[in-house]
């Protein structure tokens, strides 16, 4: 049943059925008949519930550290009150009609974030971060928007390194002066202007917490969560 609306859509689920039973009356097979409809209602009913299943059992196969990270970045949230300024939820618009899967589309203003979030999005987080308001981009689907991990370090140690009207504030104690490579630490990228601004020996190195900062907002897109 999910096969078919998948690939074809309900309309001709219904075709399909309406085949199906005719057969079955004129071969006066009832009981493959009742087994049928019971397969198909089960299917619509357990559909949402088996796909969900699906993709928590494929993040957990694929991405075994998801949820660490996860959780790492879900206390610094809390710690750093990011929902202030940030919101991981794309708003739905319940003015127009369901996509082919049965779920709202994207508010307009909002499609550029991506399709709509949906409970399941969040079944790994306790409290759901939907932030409290948008004066920074919603980061619910960052990742396919900036897919680098040097930006996302340099964004946070100044954002406005990179975007020169950000008002976003710096998080200057997730880094430091002096790094070593062999121990995790990884050198943030300096744009040559905010080079020479701070000095041609000036160095920034990032913390653990703000490369798992940083590694998780890579997470943060369509292809990890159901489609």
């Amino acid at each position: 049943v999910a096969l078919w609306r998948i690939l074809v859509g309900v309309p001709l689920l219904f075709i399909w059925s309406a085949i199906v039973a005719t057969i079955s009356l004129t071969l006066g097979s009832w009981t493959w008949l009742a087994g049928y409809a019971v397969l198909t209602f089960a299917g619509f009913k357990y559909y949402r519930r088996a796909k969900k299943l699906a993709v928590a059992v494929h993040n957990g196969l694929r991405h075994p550290d998801l949820r660490p990270r996860a959780q790492a970045f879900h206390e610094l949230c809390l710690k750093e009150n990011c929902g202030a300024c940030h919101t991981m939820q794309v708003r739905s618009d319940p003015r127009l009609p369901l996509d082919e899967m049965g779920h709202l589309p994207a508010l307009e203003q909002d499609a550029r974030y991506g399709r709509a979030s949906r409970p399941e999005d969040y079944v790994s987080e306790s409290p759901p971060q939907l932030g409290s308001q948008r004066t920074g981009p919603d980061l619910a689907n960052v990742a396919d928007r900036i897919p680098s991990l040097d930006w996302h370090l340099t964004h946070l140690y100044d954002a406005r390194i990179v975007v020169p009207d950000s008002t976003m504030q710096a998080f200057p104690w997730y880094f430091k002066a002096t790094g070593d490579p062999s121990k995790g630490d990884r050198r943030v990228l300096i744009s040559s202007i905010a080079q020479e601004r701070l000095g041609p020996s000036f160095e920034v190195w990032a913390t653990k917490d703000a490369i798992s900062l940083a590694e998780y907002l890579l997470t943060l897109k369509a292809a990890n969560r159901a489609p």
